[in-house]
């Protein structure tokens, strides 16, 4: 129960729901939908934060997908915490869940309000309200000082105030008409957002060597993207953290939890500013902090020898670019603005430095056919990169794609014959974008046999990255080579 120390302030849990796997028709399914990465919920984590830092909340994180929480588990710990306020991330991924949690708390709960955020939040909030009734507000975009201004409005019954807090939705009271406040713009200085409320949580649990690198931690060193690809729900505009708050919140990582070995940063887009990035790095030498390995996404067009000379020095391991394709008419398509001579340079380069290497790929972009799946293969094959991830397009809310192919009810939507075939690389409850002639069945098909191939050839390549993959993170580095040896559909 909750301790009378802190009856006098208002209750906020956050939930990171679970995977669908808890809820039919997925639970009687002997095989289940794909797992989430893992990690930290840092959107959580920063809403708390900001909370705790301006106003007077006792504020409580579950992740329901880390601690395989069922929806009777969650309600077990809303009797117990007996929250004001119940905020939820929604990703399209999990929006099923999130819907049947925000569904039974209404049923089983009196003056809950709650709150969903995240990204389909935001981007299918007029959806989410109008066919899903369990939800009382929603907090569209960077969710900060929305969520603040909210909670605070609640906590005066100031009702009448709601329509001046930019960028939050909701059904009004009388009519239940949706009203949506607006576009809040996004700050600039995000330096004011503490880091995220790791403490709320065991955090200890997420340290794990099994990791996309081994003990290492979430960490954001900016916000947004330099760029608009046609499939990203990520249209922020971008945004850089002060280096000095990011080495303070390194350090204070690495001295709060012990078991850190690594960063992963987090960023959207990484190398947007090359003089900061040379910056940040010059700055993670002089503090010592080039001992930890750490890892970032970044794009081909944004990198030169002398950023990725001081990224080596600064201890990065891992750099990850997107690719998605060797078509030039299809990268126009999805917006990319790179070119394959780019791709080339940036991961030769990085490769010839000893930075592990990754390329993503997708496959089934506006604007795909065989041949031109064909070029990508041929292009992975000849890329010096020690390994490559493959994907199959799917369309979220939000992004240009879906206009191009609209969904009316993403939460809605099932791919039934997924639910007893799973691939690997989908999800049963979200769309593929499909091409005349290359439905979503057939893309899998083609998905399996290129990804499987690239993967042996990048083996025999890259020997040595594979044997160091195994060390550093076995149970995953065997869990992938299980899923390629076996048929995914």
């Amino acid at each position: 129960m909750v301790e009378n120390k802190n009856r006098n302030k208002k209750r906020v849990l956050l939930i990171f729901p679970p995977n669908v796997n808890i809820i039919e028709p997925f639970l009687s399914s002997k095989k289940k939908q794909p797992p989430l990465l893992p990690g930290f919920p840092l959107g959580l984590g920063y809403l708390a934060s900001y909370l705790l830092k301006e106003g007077d909340y006792e504020i409580k994180i579950i992740d329901g997908y880390k601690d395989n929480l069922s929806i009777d588990d969650i309600c077990g710990i809303i009797r117990d915490f007996d929250p004001n306020y119940i905020g939820m991330t929604v990703y399209t991924i999990n929006s099923k869940v999130a819907v049947k949690i925000a569904e039974m708390i209404k049923a089983n709960f009196k003056n809950k309000i709650v709150i969903a955020g995240g990204p389909h939040a935001s981007d299918s909030f007029d959806s989410l309200l109008k066919r899903y009734p369990f939800f009382d507000f929603v907090v569209v975009g960077e969710g900060e000082k929305a969520l603040l201004e909210l909670l605070r409005a609640l906590d005066r019954n100031d009702y009448g105030s709601l329509g001046e807090i930019k960028g939050i939705a909701y059904r009004e009271a009388l009519n239940g008409a949706l009203v949506y406040t607006g576009d809040r713009a996004y700050l600039k200085d995000i330096d004011q957002f503490p880091p995220p409320a790791r403490e709320l949580v065991d955090f200890d649990s997420y340290i794990i060597r099994d990791n996309r690198l081994p003990y290492a931690v979430e960490i954001m060193g900016s916000r947004g993207c330099s760029n608009r690809c046609i499939f990203c729900s990520s249209q922020k505009p971008w945004r850089a953290r002060n280096i000095l708050e990011i080495i303070n919140e390194m350090k204070y990582l690495i001295k709060r939890y012990p078991k850190v070995k690594g960063f992963m940063f987090f960023d959207d887009n990484f190398s947007v500013d090359k003089e900061r990035v040379i910056e940040l790095c010059k700055a993670i030498i002089r503090e010592g902090l080039n001992k930890y390995m750490w890892s970032c996404l970044s794009r081909v067009d944004q990198i030169t020898e002398e950023t990725i000379s001081w990224m080596k020095k600064a201890g990065c391991t891992k750099v990850m670019y997107g690719i998605e394709t060797a078509d030039s008419d299809i990268m126009k398509n999805l917006n990319k603005k790179i070119s394959l001579s780019q791709v080339e340079y940036a991961i030769g380069l990085t490769t010839k430095l000893g930075i592990d290497t990754l390329a993503f790929f997708i496959i089934g972009s506006p604007g795909e056919t065989v041949e031109t799946i064909k070029k990508s293969y041929n292009l992975a094959k000849k890329l010096k990169c020690h390994s490559t991830i493959w994907s199959i397009m799917q369309v979220y809310p939000g992004t240009a794609l879906a206009k191009l192919q609209p969904c009316d009810d993403f939460v809605g939507f099932l791919y039934s014959p997924e639910i007893e075939n799973p691939c690997v690389m989908l999800s049963a409850n979200i769309p593929v974008f499909e091409n005349q002639g290359l439905n979503r069945e057939q893309l899998k098909v083609i998905y399996e046999n290129v990804f499987r191939r690239i993967v042996l050839i990048k083996a025999l390549q890259n020997p040595l990255f594979i044997l160091k993959k195994i060390y550093r993170t076995p149970i995953l580095a065997l869990r992938f080579l299980a899923n390629i040896l076996k048929r995914n559909h």
